[in-house]
């Protein structure tokens, strides 16, 4: 028998246990936001990109750097939890994953790092065929379209976008599993969340693809409305991650 929690439930859940607690989160999101932009920025304002190695060079440290800064999605992970829990919950747990089990945490990041740049390679590659930028003399900027690459463009688009949403998916409750199975190897963790995943990658995306007509409200509100709103959907992943992990332990009792 499937017993399995509806989205509308575990959305009722996140909103219940959202209560009181919304400006605790509002306030860690923007934190790690702004934390990002601004080590970003100062990366992007210190390389030289005007030469062909130099944008290599900041290709490679804009990789690492996001690496580094993906450590803010165990934080993410560790504070929705706590709050999926019932436990208290503070704005310095959204940098939890800097302080414990980074190590594992940049091994994981690394490679879903390098699957998500392969998944987007392709679309890399045609785009700089499709469309070639030369300076002229009077340094004016003039884009040169080559159409001949455009259906191998469209293809290249369409093949890493269904990739890269699968890749995300098996790979969504990685940092949860960390956080509950912290003696586990970053190889082990990968695997059980692939496993995990087995049979419900469909439910989540049915989940996320359901919080878009309120992203895109949010947006028309000027962005104020996704302080709100970006919480509500974290809150729902973890009360889903909870919801998988129970749905687990009952199919393993009756082996």
């Amino acid at each position: 028998m499937n017993s399995h929690k509806s989205s509308s439930e575990l959305k009722a859940q996140a909103r219940g246990q959202l209560l009181g607690h919304y400006g605790t989160v509002i306030w860690a999101l923007m934190t790690a936001q702004l934390l990002q932009l601004l080590v970003t920025d100062v990366v992007a304002s210190l390389i030289d990109t005007s030469s062909t190695l130099g944008t290599v060079f900041y290709y490679a440290v804009s990789i690492l750097t996001a690496i580094l800064l993906g450590l803010f999605s165990v934080g993410e992970a560790y504070l929705f939890l706590k709050l999926a829990c019932g436990q208290m919950i503070s704005v310095s747990d959204i940098f939890y994953g800097f302080r414990k089990q980074a190590d594992k945490s940049l091994i994981v990041l690394t490679v879903i790092t390098l699957l998500t740049s392969l998944c987007t390679a392709p679309y890399t590659y045609f785009q700089h065929k499709l469309i070639t930028v030369n300076f002229s003399s009077s340094l004016s900027i003039q884009y040169d379209w080559h159409f001949e690459y455009f259906l191998p463009f469209c293809i290249a688009c369409t093949v890493g976008f269904i990739a890269l949403v699968i890749v995300n998916l098996l790979f969504s409750q990685v940092f949860y599993l960390l956080l509950d199975f912290p003696d586990y190897s970053a190889k082990d963790l990968m695997l059980y969340a692939i496993r995990l995943m087995k049979g419900n990658m469909g439910r989540l995306f049915y989940i996320e693809v359901s919080f878009i007509p309120l992203f895109l409200l949010g947006v028309l509100s000027l962005g104020i409305g996704l302080l709100w709103i970006t919480p509500y959907l974290n809150a729902t992943l973890a009360n889903f991650f909870l919801d998988l992990m129970e749905q687990n332990r009952n199919v393993e009792s009756r082996i």
